[in-house]
């Protein structure tokens, strides 16, 4: 139960910030001090407490977890470790019109599969060696906060979600749609085939 508490923590901070993560470990000690105070016994002051405890460990931490400021952090992880760039059907359009060879990354920061394939594959030194030697484009499209235009995306080719892996080879305009679950050789085989 609390490595399943931790992972939505983490899942909660890479997709609203570390601020909403800490805000709602702050909540639940709130309700946990309310619920104490309330079985502890008093007076009316000490329910009224307990109340405005149970209800603030509630509601702020939800209000903090939406909030705007802390949007588009999912990506930043991940650009930061890797030559990628953000996908869109746009960009897609220009590099096959350059006739380069492309690899897409459909993903999210909840997805395990996405994230096993990050680790063991995609993150590799020989996977990025090869798309380097092969000025493989690597694109990445985050779907952690649900965007409408890679939900399409993911219509178009037929998926239900995420992970989704497209490999473009040079001069194609149409990609093939790769396995869920990626391995170094499949990744390289593609790339170095060209």
């Amino acid at each position: 139960m609390f490595l399943t508490a931790a992972a939505l923590l983490w899942t909660l901070g890479a997709v609203s910030g570390p601020a909403a993560a800490a805000w709602t470990v702050a909540g639940g000690t709130l309700i946990a001090f309310g619920i104490w105070l309330a079985k502890r016994g008093g007076g009316a002051v000490a329910k009224s407490l307990a109340a405005i405890a149970v209800v603030g460990g509630m509601v702020y931490p939800a209000l903090t977890a939406n909030s705007s400021t802390a949007a588009g952090q999912g990506n930043a992880q991940y650009a930061e470790k890797y030559e990628t760039e953000d996908w869109s059907p746009e960009r897609i359009a220009e590099l096959t019109a350059e006739g380069r060879p492309i690899f897409v990354d459909f993903t999210a920061t909840w997805c395990a599969t996405c994230q096993l394939n990050k680790a063991t594959t995609l993150k590799s030194k020989p996977v990025q060696e090869a798309f380097a030697a092969n000025d493989v484009a690597f694109l990445v499209a985050d779907f952690t906060r649900k965007d409408p235009v890679i939900a399409e995306e993911l219509k178009r080719r037929q998926r239900a979600g995420v992970p989704m892996y497209l490999w473009y080879p040079a001069g194609a305009t149409e990609p093939e749609i790769l396995p869920e679950i990626l391995s170094q050789k499949l990744v390289i085989g593609l790339v170095t085939a060209e």
